[in-house]
C-alpha cells in the first residue's frame, strides 16, 4: 500500500506521524543543507533522526540546496564529519552533490529530486543506470500529467514519490531579497507578501532563509483525492508539506487528521488550510497559448515589408526602413495585434530633421501621416 512522507522538526511532529499510521518516512531539513524553511541544526537533526528510527520510521536528510563550489565543499566537510551519525537516506537536488554522495558515502540511499529537470524517461533511465543500487527513490515533478506519471511509475524500477499536497514554488534565488527591508538584529527567517499591477488578485508568498529567497503561489497543489490511478500503477509515496501552516517550530501539524480522513475516503481537500488546485495533473497546457504570445507580424517581415515603427512621439513616427520609401506613397500599416489600415506618407525627414522626398533601406526616418501608430507596427507594400 502507498505510504505518506512529510517534514518534521520537533518530537511532537514525530509522534503525530507515528500515530497517523500511514507515514513510513520523515523528511528532516537542516540549516546547512536545505534552502527551504529549515529550522534545525545538525545536532538536533541527528537526535530527531535517531528518535524516528526507534519509532520504526525512516529518517531522510534533506540536502536540497543548490550550491556554489565553496558551499558544496563546506557541506561535504560537514557530512563527512557526521556521516556515522547522520541518516543514510539523502534527499538530493544538486547534481554535484549527487555525484559526490554516490562515489563517496558508504551505504548512502539517494532520494533523487527530479522536480526541476529530467522530465522524460530517457533522462530518468540515465540516472538509474548511473546511480544503480544507490538510487532508493525518485521524486517526480508536479508538472507531469497523471498519464505521464503512470507511464513513468510503471517504467522505473525504484520507489516513486509525488507531492500530494503542499505549496507550489515559483521562484528561488540564492540572494537575500527581504532582509534589506527588515530591521537590524531581527530573525534569520523572513516572510513577506508580493503583488503587482499585473497580478492584482494574487498575493505571492515570499520566504527568505540563510540560503536565499523562495516565492510561492497563493494557491497550493492538491491531488490527495485523485491518487487512485497512480497508486494502482505503483506509486509508493505521497508527500504532504504543511510547513507553512504549522505553528511554532513544528512542520506537520494536523497531518494525522488529513491522513485519517484520506483513509476513510472522505473529501480530504476540505481539511487543507489554504485554497488549492491541481493545475497540471489532468493536462499540462502551459505551452498551448504560446502561439498567441508571438506577434502575427513576424511572418510579415518579408520582401514586402517597408519598415518597422521604432518609436512614436506625438504626430511623428520613427521608422527603421527595410526597403525604400517615397513621399505620398500608399502603404498598409499592420499593428501588433493584426489590424490593418491604409495610410499615405505625407512627410519624410531624416535623422537631422531635413525634409526628403525618398529614402533607401537600412535608414531611420521620421514620417507623418500615420494616425494612432503603435510601437512595433510594420509598413507593407502590397
Amino acid at each position: 500500500m502507498a505510504q505518506f512522507t512529510t517534514y518534521i522538526s520537533t518530537q511532537q511532529d514525530l509522534e503525530e506521524c507515528k500515530n497517523a499510521g500511514l507515514v513510513d518516512s520523515v523528511l528532516i531539513a537542516t540549516k546547512p543543507f536545505s534552502s527551504d524553511r529549515a529550522v534545525l541544526d545538525i545536532r538536533s537533526a541527528v537526535s530527531l533522526s535517531q528518535n524516528a528510527a526507534e519509532l520504526g520510521l525512516t529518517p531522510v536528510l534533506c540536502w536540497d540546496r543548490l550550491m556554489t563550489n565553496e558551499e558544496l565543499e563546506e557541506c561535504k566537510r560537514k557530512i563527512t564529519k557526521q556521516w556515522k551519525a547522520l541518516p543514510k537516506h539523502l534527499r538530493i537536488r544538486d547534481l554535484g552533490a549527487l555525484r559526490w554522495a554516490k562515489e563517496t558515502l558508504e551505504g548512502v540511499k539517494i532520494h533523487l529530486i527530479l522536480e526541476d529537470h529530467s522530465l522524460n524517461l530517457h533522462a530518468i533511465d540515465v540516472w538509474q543506470k548511473y546511480l544503480k543500487d544507490s538510487l532508493y527513490r525518485i521524486v517526480f515533478s508536479i508538472q507531469l500529467t497523471e498519464k505521464k506519471l503512470i507511464n513513468f511509475i510503471q517504467t522505473v524500477n525504484t520507489q516513486c514519490e509525488i507531492l500530494g499536497a503542499g505549496p507550489i514554488r515559483l521562484f528561488y534565488s540564492a540572494r537575500k531579497l527581504l532582509s534589506p527591508f527588515a530591521q537590524k538584529d531581527s530573525a534569520s527567517l523572513f516572510t513577506g507578501i508580493a503583488s503587482s499591477k499585473e497580478l492584482t488578485k494574487h498575493t505571492l508568498r515570499i520566504l527568505e532563509s540563510d540560503h536565499g529567497t523562495v516565492m510561492y503561489l497563493d494557491r497550493d497543489y492538491f491531488i490527495l483525492d485523485s491518487l487512485s490511478n497512480l497508486i494502482d500503477a505503483g506509486l509508493t509515496h505521497m508527500r504532504i508539506d504543511l510547513r507553512l501552516y504549522s505553528s511554532g517550530k513544528r512542520s506537520c501539524e494536523g497531518i494525522g487528521r488529513i491522513i485519517k480522513q484520506w483513509e476513510e475516503r472522505q473529501h480530504t481537500k476540505d481539511l487543507w488550510p489554504n485554497r488549492a488546485f491541481s493545475p497540471f495533473f489532468r493536462s499540462n497546457k502551459t505551452t498551448a497559448q504560446f502561439y498567441r504570445l508571438k506577434s502575427p507580424l513576424y511572418g510579415m517581415r518579408d520582401r514586402n515589408c517597408v519598415g518597422i515603427v521604432y518609436s512614436v512621439c506625438k504626430d511623428a513616427t520613427s521608422i527603421f526602413l527595410r526597403s525604400h520609401i517615397s513621399l505620398n506613397e500608399r502603404l498598409t500599416l499592420v499593428r501588433p495585434k493584426g489590424s490593418k489600415e491604409l495610410i499615405t506618407i505625407k512627410e519624410i525627414r531624416d535623422i537631422n530633421g531635413n525634409s526628403i522626398s525618398a529614402c533607401t533601406k537600412e535608414r531611420l526616418v521620421v514620417v507623418k501621416g500615420i494616425k494612432n501608430p503603435e510601437l512595433g507596427s510594420i509598413l507593407l507594400r502590397e
